[in-house]
């Protein structure tokens, strides 16, 4: 059983996510991943957000740190 992340409730998600990273994220990035169908529900979106968040030195993750699992 596949259940898909609504794409309403991925900022809130993302925006948690990134509080204890002392990330954020820009409105491309957020967009790229609002668009994503998410296979692997949460835990795909939490590993694709640590991994961002990991390669980005900067402090706002822009969509090129964005990576899918495909």
């Amino acid at each position: 059983l596949i259940i898909s992340l609504p794409s309403l409730s991925i900022p809130i998600i993302v925006k948690e996510l990134l509080k204890d990273l002392n990330k954020e994220i820009d409105e491309y990035a957020l967009e790229k991943l609002m668009k994503y169908t998410w296979p692997g529900n949460i835990r795909e979106l939490q590993n694709c957000i640590k991994r961002a968040a990991t390669f980005c030195k900067s402090p706002l993750i822009t969509q090129e740190y964005i990576v899918f699992n495909d």
